[in-house]
Order: C-alpha cells, then sequence, then structure tokens
C-alpha cells in the first residue's frame, strides 16, 4: 500500500490497452547505458501520469487531490514494485 497525500493506494495488477499505450510513451524515455546505468528524462508531469495509471486508490480522493504532491521515496517504491509485478507477469506466462 503506498501513502500519498493522506489518501491510500495499491498497484494494479492489470492494464487496459490504453493504459498501456501510455506506459509505453512513458518508458520510452528510459534508456539503459553501459555498466548497467539507468538513465531518464522523465519530467515530473510523466512521473505523475505514471502514478496516476498505475495506482488505485483504496477509498474516494480528496477533491483537492494530487500526484504531484508525492515524494520521492514512495515514487521509487512504486517504480520498483511496478517493474517487479512486470517481470513477475512475463515469468508466469512463460512457464
Amino acid at each position: 500500500m503506498y501513502l500519498i497525500s493522506g489518501n491510500n493506494f495499491v498497484l494494479k495488477q492489470n492494464y487496459t490497452l490504453n493504459e498501456l499505450d501510455k506506459l509505453n510513451v512513458i518508458f520510452a524515455k528510459i534508456d539503459v547505458e553501459k555498466h548497467n546505468t539507468i538513465v531518464t528524462t522523465m519530467t515530473n508531469a510523466d512521473l505523475k501520469e505514471f502514478l496516476s495509471t498505475v495506482l488505485l486508490p483504496i477509498d474516494r480522493l480528496n477533491d483537492d487531490f494530487d500526484f504531484g504532491n508525492a515524494d520521492e521515496t514512495t515514487i521509487m517504491q512504486v517504480m520498483k514494485d511496478f517493474f517487479l509485478s512486470r517481470i513477475g507477469l512475463l515469468k508466469n506466462m512463460q512457464s
């Protein structure tokens, strides 16, 4: 569970084709260079779009809710969990 501005979220487990298209545009800005260094040109707007695409609110969101209030630690945790879940999904599909 992830806490952002007093709202609890969970990571989605399944995505629509439209959501996957949004994510592909965002992830096109990520590159792996020499020595497995990850380089990105993602903007804050990209990160907010990512969070709004991959997270489901547990309860109704506050009227003034903004993913821009997410802290770096939460964003990195969501990204890590998202990528690990997608790798797990691919492994399960192959077996």
